[in-house]
Formats: C-alpha cells, structure tokens, sequence
C-alpha cells in the first residue's frame, strides 16, 4: 500500500500519530466500517448542535449563541471528520487484493466524495466510472 497524503486535510493536526498507525494498518474493510461509525458520530454531534438546549437566546438584538456545550460538540465533529478523513485517505492509498477490497474501498471513497463534491457531479460520476471498473477487474482476478 502506498502511503496516504494527508497535506490537503487536518489529520495530521488533529488525529495522535498513535492513532494514524493504527488505522494506516486496518484492512479496506475496517477502513470502511470505521468511517462509518466516525461519519454517524460526527452527524449524531452535529444533529445536537442543533438543538435549542446547545444555543444561548437571546444573544445581542435578538441573536442566538451557541453554548460552552455546543462549541465542544463542534470541536468534536472536526475530531471525528478527520478520524473519516485519515480512513479514506488510506482506503485510496490502497491496493485492493480482492474483489471484495475493491467494494469496500470503492464504497469507501463514494461514501466520502459524496458528502464532499456534492457541487461536482460529473467529478463524482467519473470517480463512480472508475471504481465500477477496479472492482469488475477484481472480480475478473479473484
């Protein structure tokens, strides 16, 4: 496996070097499962965010603050959205040895760029063009 660039994320600010070993040596399908949980964790954070007990009202003229509470809780989502970032760039760093790799890395990647690139379509169809292709040649080899 290739190793990951993280130089256009946050990871490397925010996930410990401890941590960063651990996922470069997960497995594609690890890889996937755990940006799924990060993914849910950061949303769950953000739908609390969004709950009136996380906002101070009224702020000055009537605006809304977000709590002590709230501020954390987005301290947070930025943890967990690098956690997702570190598994998707090893997950494209990688190698898939398997039809069943390929699918998870593919899901993997489409998962990411479809929250990510949601402005560029045909950037993610082609994306959805390539990983269709890595995988039917995995199939072809398994």
């Amino acid at each position: 496996m290739s190793k990951p660039d993280y130089s256009a994320t946050r990871v490397l600010e925010v996930v410990p070097p401890k941590h960063l070993a651990a996922i470069e040596a997960m497995p594609i399908a690890d890889l996937r499962a755990f940006q799924d949980v990060m993914l849910s964790m950061a949303d769950m954070a953000m739908a609390y965010c969004s709950q009136p007990r996380f906002v101070s009202c009224p702020g000055p003229k009537g605006s809304v603050a977000p709590t002590e509470a709230s501020n954390v809780l987005e301290d947070m989502i930025d943890l967990f959205s690098a956690y997702a970032t570190a598994a998707v760039e090893n997950a494209a760093a990688s190698e898939p040895v398997t039809a069943m790799d390929a699918h998870h890395k593919a899901w993997t990647l489409l998962q990411y760029h479809a929250n990510h690139t949601a402005d560029n379509l045909p950037a993610f169809v082609a994306l959805a063009a390539e990983m269709a292709r890595d995988w039917d040649d995995a199939r072809d080899r398994d």
